[in-house]
């Protein structure tokens, strides 16, 4: 029997991620200089490649970093707002039929853990097994308050 093989590319997750998110958050592009296509592969590349919006900015795309910051900030709304798009956009893509929400799924997550040495008392600090001379973790993915 001939081995199947996958279609889904990168590039096929990207354009289905775009056109979503296109679909769900309406941004418009920014003055002449920025598109909505590119804001929109911005964020998805800064999401995807956990660089820096300079970095992805300067590697990628034909304007400034400087200009970037308000494209994205004028589009953005507010915060309600965001997170509304954001789930009608999850629950566009996840649309289950009644069987779907019935079966058993099977789910991958991976967590890296970022070794972490300064007070153990911070929020978001978990335990661990000992590794990097630190039994202490935090998360590089979850967003701490600011102390401004």
């Amino acid at each position: 029997m001939r081995r199947g093989y996958s279609t889904i590319t990168p590039a096929v997750v990207h354009a289905l991620s775009r056109r979503t998110l296109a679909r769900a958050l309406g941004w418009t592009d920014y003055k002449q200089s920025v598109t909505r296509t590119q804001l929109l592969d911005l964020v998805l590349l800064v999401a995807g490649t956990t660089r820096t919006r300079f970095a992805v900015v300067t590697r990628y795309f034909g304007f400034s970093h400087q200009t970037a910051r308000p494209a994205v900030r004028a589009n953005l709304g507010s915060r309600d707002q965001l997170t509304a798009r954001l789930v009608d956009a999850l629950r566009g893509v996840a649309r289950f039929t009644r069987r779907d929400r019935t079966r058993r799924w099977t789910c991958a997550i991976d967590v890296h853990y970022v070794p972490f040495y300064g007070d153990r008392s911070t929020p978001g600090i978990i335990g661990g097994p000992k590794k990097a001379g630190t039994s202490f973790f935090h998360l590089p993915c979850v967003r701490r308050p600011r102390s401004d």
